[in-house]
């Protein structure tokens, strides 16, 4: 992707993040049921733990579109930060639309939700990587998404990882 491609995203995902029912001050589960009031269908947000210690690839977020409601699921082991970084990562996946990849969502899937009809799982959003565009955008979505609830947060968030810091920089957002 070279620069002015990277230019027209950030202003696409810019306009799309503007559209989203931020409230002042920051608070995640008031932004998910203005979300979902705004979506006419209600987003559901469940803690998912294996047990024993997580496996490098599961993921962290993993979003579920049914019928009638969105389901988020969480690796709940992380810090606070984090899990609300990999949920607005997963509404990053909502509001763009993104659809399933059929070679997805792999066997992790299956072994967390054993019970669950495939098919439903087909449907599945599972971050483990950035290899894919679609990854790449909804981690984009959920920086702006957290960027913009800064200025509503009451404490400063600190950006320490490298890769965090290029999303920044790339996106030309504040540290």
């Amino acid at each position: 992707m070279n620069r002015s491609d990277l230019q027209r995203l950030k202003e696409r995902l810019k306009a799309i993040v503007a559209e989203l029912p931020l409230p002042n001050p920051w608070n995640l589960e008031t932004f998910l049921e203005a979300l979902g009031h705004q979506r006419n269908r209600p987003i559901i947000v469940r803690p998912i733990e294996l047990d024993g210690p997580t496996p490098a690839d599961m993921p962290s977020g993993l979003w579920i579109p049914r019928q009638t409601e969105d389901y988020i699921f969480y690796e709940p082991r992380t810090s606070r930060p984090h899990r609300q970084h990999c949920i607005c990562h997963e509404v990053g996946h909502m509001v763009l639309r993104h659809n399933s990849d059929p070679n997805r969502p792999g066997q992790y899937l299956h072994r967390v939700f054993e019970n669950i009809d495939p098919a439903l799982l087909d449907a599945a959003r599972a971050r483990t990587s950035y290899r894919f565009i679609e990854e790449q955008e909804a981690e984009m979505v959920a920086t702006l998404i957290l960027d913009g609830a800064g200025d509503h947060r009451r404490t400063p968030r600190r950006v320490k990882s490298s890769t965090a810091r290029q999303w920044h920089s790339a996106l030309g957002l504040r540290l």
